[in-house]
């Protein structure tokens, strides 16, 4: 665990993960609590197995949705499952960003927006790696058939997923154990850092970060994320 104790000290470490030649790839994921990296399928509980439910609640997805699908040009499971799940349905992925500035953004809006600077610290992730743990959906029929846990780079058909620089780990489902956190993968547990954002500097890192652009006007390019950045603006901000 890594404490970041200035916007710039921050920076300068995540600089350095990215600059390393050895990682094929540098993600990043804001966390305003300290909770296990899972998937949202398995938190509440990863002992479970889903992928039966997941693949009920995806059928339900496409059939209630048809128009939207084709209108967005929804290939396959794997296209359904990421738009479904920057849309808050639950699944077996979890968010990544190639930015840290969008990181910084998930892990400190919320208090932030509320004009006040909590009493417990906030959290970026970062996870790093050889390019062996990069999957190319093209070569896997369903994402519900994978073998190991691995990064993913989707189709950037969605434009959420542009706008927030996303990728995914997409977990498995390990028979007759559990889900997994990827901080205890086998294959990933020497590639994960935990950064901690100290408490009382959640405004601050939110600040620097809107200062060079990162918002919810930028990160969610829709009506939705208009209306959240102008409630900040014009409201929460001029809070005393």
């Amino acid at each position: 665990m890594t404490e970041a104790n200035s916007f710039t000290d921050f920076l300068s470490k995540v600089g350095a993960l990215v600059d390393n030649k050895a990682n094929h790839f540098v993600l990043f994921r804001g966390q305003s609590d300290e909770k296990n990296l899972l998937p949202g399928i398995a938190r509440d509980d990863n002992t479970i197995d889903t992928t039966e439910i997941e693949k009920q609640m995806l059928e339900d997805f496409e059939r209630r949705s048809p128009m939207l699908i084709s209108s967005l040009g929804l290939k396959d499971d794997w296209d359904r499952l990421v738009y479904a799940q920057h849309f808050g349905l639950k699944t077996r992925l979890l968010d990544w960003t190639s930015n840290p500035l969008a990181a910084i953004w998930f892990a400190t809006n919320r208090d932030a927006q509320l004009n006040t600077n909590k009493e417990t610290d906030s959290f970026i992730y970062a996870i790093y790696g050889t390019k062996d743990l990069v999957i190319d959906p093209r070569n896997d029929k369903s994402p519900f058939d994978l073998k190991l846990t691995r990064v993913l780079r989707p189709t950037l058909n969605n434009p959420r997923i542009v706008a927030q620089s996303g990728w995914f780990t997409i977990h498995r489902y390990y028979d007759g154990k559990k889900f997994v956190p990827l901080e205890d993968n086998i294959d990933f547990k020497g590639g994960v850092e935990k950064f901690v954002i100290p408490a009382g500097k959640n405004k601050e890192f939110f600040k620097q970060a809107l200062l060079l652009g990162v918002s919810a006007k930028s990160l969610f390019p829709d009506v939705e994320g208009l209306c959240r950045h102008l409630n900040w603006k014009y409201l929460t901000s001029k809070k005393p």
